[in-house]
């Protein structure tokens, strides 16, 4: 438990103090951040007369910092009270909301705390570096770390962090100026200054913004390398994947990982080694015997927004001979059907230029099951497309696999196990980034 104390009155008679008592609070001891010790106010002074007149911001500044650090300490410590009562639905659901609400307030409260130290001078700001750091990087979803570990051992690293960031800051201030908290008088001192605000404005602009935005292409980057094991790659030119060759006694497998929208040539570009003679294709493509979508899937409407085009019918357009090989959508749980329904529902009205109404399906989308989602969606078709390459390996050369690159990894695990090797390899840019930045991307 944190205890917050404000300074006691001294005995003797001293000076007489401003609002709320700041010109009688005892000196603490400098921080780090340069906070100042607290000046007796002048009596008949221009300074005093000030003071006098306006507000005490001291106890604004006083709440603000103290607020944060709470915050900061609850949020690390609701994610292990949440991991402790997981198995008591009623009260996971309770502490889970509780540890949302947190997490707000501390990011809300996180911003607030840096515009005060961007504007004030003398605040002891230096205490509060560590847990100001995990806070951010917080807001930055603990970037690269998605891509090196599951999600509920990011969250685990990220409580470890902010409980420790925040113990560290409330052991310090105990020792150095006696309370587990900022002190009122830290901030008596202090007072907002236009030129540190003009300084500071342009330090985020033109520092920290654009180091921000590096950070997270280069933690971006490799997040989607290693989640997709280097079949799709973030360059400073624009998106790519990677074409694989694997072979096995003289017989050759192409995974192709292809995108359901890309820039023009990528299609062309992807499928330009793919031999003209003794090739099967196993073209990716969920079926629908049962009409339970009762619609045709079409990405044109996301396509003309971002200025590409829609991936074409790879059976119509190479000379291979084609094996269906994906599965039905009736193989699927009743939930990731509806989910997909309701999805493509919304790309059907977004294809046919009714942008309102597909923003409105996808904002009101349930959440899904994650596992049953992956299942259908990931792993139950890499098992058939597998099953097709092994089949038809021993008929054709070469089997032509041009799917969707997440499904890449588990395909290529599959192959790698059934005594196939990695031969080769090539690159294939899937869209430039110019391409956005010259058109633009319009919203549905």
């Amino acid at each position: 438990m944190i205890t917050i104390h404000s300074p006691q009155q001294p005995a003797s008679p001293g000076p007489e103090p401003g609002p709320g008592g700041v010109g009688a609070s005892p000196v603490p001891s400098p921080g780090p951040g340069g906070g100042r010790a607290p000046a007796p106010a002048k009596a008949g002074g221009e300074e005093g007369a000030r003071r006098g007149e306006g507000r005490d911001e001291s106890v604004w500044l006083f709440l603000a910092f103290n607020a944060f650090l709470v915050f900061s300490l609850l949020d690390g410590g609701l994610w292990f009270a949440k991991t402790f009562v997981v198995r008591l639905p009623w009260l996971f659901a309770w502490v889970a909301s509780l540890k949302g609400l947190v997490a707000l307030g501390s990011s809300l409260l996180t911003l607030v705390v840096i515009a005060l130290i961007s504007s004030y001078r003398g605040l002891p700001w230096g205490w509060l570096v560590p847990t100001l750091a995990v806070s951010v990087w917080a807001g930055l979803w603990y970037l690269p770390l998605p891509g090196l570990l599951a999600w509920p051992n990011v969250e685990f690293v990220g409580a470890v962090a902010a409980l420790g960031a925040g113990i560290w800051t409330v052991l310090r201030l105990r020792k150095r100026l006696g309370y587990h908290g900022f002190p009122r008088g830290a901030f008596a001192g202090c007072h907002f200054s236009w030129g540190r605000t003009g300084w500071s404005t342009l330090a985020h602009v033109f520092g920290l913004l654009p180091a921000a935005v590096v950070y997270l292409a280069v933690s971006g980057s490799v997040m989607v390398e290693r989640i997709s094991a280097g079949f799709v790659q973030l360059r400073l030119s624009g998106l790519y994947v990677e074409a694989r060759t694997y072979q096995r006694e003289g017989r050759k497998v192409l995974l192709l990982p292809t995108a359901h929208i890309a820039a023009p040539d990528f299609y062309a570009n992807l499928v330009r080694e793919v031999p003209k003679r003794g090739s099967v294709l196993l073209p990716e493509g969920v079926t629908d015997h049962r009409t339970i979508l009762g619609t045709r899937v079409t990405y044109s409407g996301p396509a003309k927004a971002m200025g590409v085009v829609e991936q074409p019918d790879f059976e119509h357009t190479l000379p291979s001979e084609v094996r269906s090989v994906d599965a039905d959508l009736s193989d699927f749980a009743p939930a990731t059907q509806m989910f997909l329904k309701r999805v493509f529902r919304g790309f059907q009205r977004w294809s046919e230029g009714d942008g309102a109404g597909a923003a409105e399906i996808f904002l009101d989308l349930p959440a899904p099951d994650l596992a049953q989602l992956r299942e259908d969606i990931l792993s139950k078709r890499n098992a058939r497309v597998v099953e097709g390459i092994l089949r038809e390996v021993e008929h054709f050369e070469c089997v032509v696999v041009p799917w969707g690159a997440a499904h890449m990894p588990g395909i290529e695990q599959r192959l790698l196990a059934s005594a196939f090797q990695r031969t080769g390899f090539r690159e294939v840019r899937v869209v430039p980034w110019s391409l956005f930045f010259s058109r633009g991307v319009s919203a549905p």
